[in-house]
Order: structure tokens, then sequence, then C-alpha cells
């Protein structure tokens, strides 16, 4: 079943607002996990996003942290998209993220697409353009 279906599924089962928004937040990082690297960049395998971030590190993929956000646009009130965030720490002060954008403004569920790419380091943010980038910024931070 598609994340669309979730939110009318858990309404017609009678699930409260909070275990439906799980349900749809459980959806769409699935939907992130599994998007072809390749598809987010040509440059890159086939290979499920998961996997491949969890090796640019070689970190097991509990290392990874799941977050569904509103891609860093909303919170005023406005409608904005619906992004998935993966972070892993690199070191106590330092982590690198990718946003994967996963549905629409309506929240209709798309193929995921590169939101953002950012490295956090001592409370500074650096935007990292491409996934070369970001894989750059790992290997020159790992031992």
């Amino acid at each position: 079943m598609s994340a669309l279906h979730l939110l009318p599924l858990a309404a017609v089962l009678g699930l409260p607002p909070s275990a439906a928004a799980l349900a749809q937040d459980s959806a769409f990082i699935a939907l992130a996990r599994r998007a072809s690297v390749a598809t987010l960049d040509s440059a890159y395998a086939r290979v499920p996003f998961d996997d491949w971030f969890a090796e640019l590190g070689r970190f097991p993929k509990a290392a990874i942290q799941w977050e569904v956000n509103d891609c860093g646009e909303g919170g005023d009130g406005r409608p904005a998209p619906t992004c998935v965030e993966a972070r892993i720490e690199l070191a106590r002060d330092t982590s690198v993220s990718v946003s994967l954008v996963v549905a629409g403004l309506d929240g209709t569920a798309a193929p995921p697409q590169i939101w953002m790419l950012y490295a956090r380091e001592a409370g500074t943010v650096t935007a990292l353009p491409k996934f070369r980038d970001l894989v750059a910024y790992v290997r020159r931070r790992l031992p």
C-alpha cells in the first residue's frame, strides 16, 4: 500500500491522528530508505539509499537517524513539501545530512529527490551541492 493511502486507511480503521501520522512518517522513511541512489544522482550505482549512506562512512544502518519534516520551509503556516532527513554523526560535533523531498505541497507521495545536502560541524552548517561533495566531506573526516 502506498503512502498516499495511509491517512485515509488510518481514519477508516479509527486510528487516532498521532497513529496515522506515525504510519505516514514510517511510509515516507521507507520510501527514502529504498530510493535508488542512481535516480538521485546518475553518477552513482543503483543501490538503496540507506545502504549507500551507511557504507559511505562505514557505519551500520542503525547509525542513520531518520526524521520526517517540512523541508525547512514551513512552520509559519505556509504549505511546504515533506522531506525525509537522514543524518549520520561522524564525530561528537560533526554530522552530515541528506534531505530528500518525498511528498509535494498536497502531501501526495512522490519519487524521492534531493532537497538539500549539508554538514554541521561545531555549530556551523555547510551546504554540499552534490553527492560527490558529501562523499569528499565524509572521507576527509574519517580516520
